[in-house]
């Protein structure tokens, strides 16, 4: 899962620098991966972060998904970057268990 996010986050930066992007007249075949089992995934994953408390999930939100950096999640915040820091990593493990509960519960 930690290498995904990071494969995520080098893809929002090449897109932010404009060398991530294509132009659909250059593609011979648009495909789109829209799988019913990835977006139940992505729903589930979307719940666990949401049922965190607020600190924790906006933390994780503002860093993971929006790809803000961690100076620009605590201006955003009002707090420490330490106080990142500390919620982002409370909330990776968090996440983590509760993924780990899931696929548990799954088996």
């Amino acid at each position: 899962m930690t290498r995904n996010l990071w494969v995520d986050e080098i893809r929002k930066r090449k897109v932010r620098t404009g060398s991530g992007t294509v132009d659909a007249s250059d593609q011979d075949e648009l495909s789109v991966e829209a799988s019913a089992e990835k977006a139940v995934y992505a729903n589930q994953l979307q719940k666990m972060i949401l049922s965190m408390p607020e600190g924790l999930a906006s933390t994780f939100l503002l860093v993971n998904v929006e790809g803000h950096s961690y100076r620009e999640t605590a201006d955003i915040l009002g707090i420490p970057i330490g106080t990142v820091m500390s919620r982002l990593s409370t909330a990776r493990l968090r996440l983590a268990a509760m993924i780990s509960e899931n696929t548990e519960r799954r088996a």
